[in-house]
């Protein structure tokens, strides 16, 4: 049928273009950066109230990075799928008395995580420097966590001791992603900020984590 209309058009004197296909385009990339957490605890139960203050440190994060960029829009919509390895380390500071005769300090919370991100992203197309946005979720899957604070007892010292924080923890993390950031040729810098669900599984004493992060990427497709 397609060979009949080409020949009934060339006969009429007519020219026919041809039809091309869009090219699925795709990056792959290598990313490193630096993570910043901020825990919280809170909740109704003896160990929610506390509100705990937490110092933060700065970790690093490395993983890789795969765009499928969505067809028909110059690379401005893609989908951004990121696997990361995270960690983060916070201790309390200060004293929280939860008795007349008890103490808790010295909170410890330590976690690492593999995590899967997918990331609805919108790139301005123009220009060398291209402006970027995204919105999407993350999912956490914990390496490693660890708990603990010392209780300490002011009437009986011996009675003073290291404790969990929580009897069990969540090993599945959920956060909501924002991302800003610039591309320039084969690099990409990017500032994301994650809130997640933490690692208490009680309702009596949940946890939150604030995530920002700072992440180079570079990519691996000849352009």
């Amino acid at each position: 049928m397609k060979n009949i209309f080409e020949k009934y058009n060339q006969s009429k004197g007519l020219t026919t273009k041809p039809v091309t296909k869009d090219k699925f385009s795709y990056d792959f990339d290598v990313i490193a950066g630096m993570s910043y957490a901020s825990p919280t605890v809170s909740g109704l139960s003896s160990m929610g109230k506390m509100e705990y203050k937490f110092d933060n440190a700065i970790q690093p994060s490395f993983g890789l990075g795969f765009t499928a960029y969505l067809p028909r829009n110059r690379k401005q919509v893609a989908l951004d799928n990121q696997l990361l390895y995270s960690a983060y380390s916070s201790t309390s500071t200060g004293a929280y008395p939860i008795s007349t005769y008890e103490i808790n300090s010295n909170v410890k919370v330590k976690a690492s995580y593999i995590k899967l991100l997918t990331i609805l992203r919108y790139e301005y197309p123009n220009g060398r420097i291209r402006p970027f946005i995204g919105f999407g979720i993350s999912n956490g899957f914990a390496l490693n966590i660890k708990t603990s604070f010392y209780r300490q007892n002011t009437l009986f010292d011996h009675y003073s001791k290291t404790l969990p924080l929580f009897d069990e923890t969540r090993n599945y993390e959920q956060s909501f992603v924002l991302a800003l950031g610039v591309s320039y040729n084969k690099l990409r810098f990017e500032f994301r900020n994650d809130y997640s669900n933490g690692i208490s599984p009680y309702e009596g004493a949940s946890t939150k984590v604030t995530y920002y992060q700072f992440s180079l990427r570079y990519s691996l497709i000849k352009k």
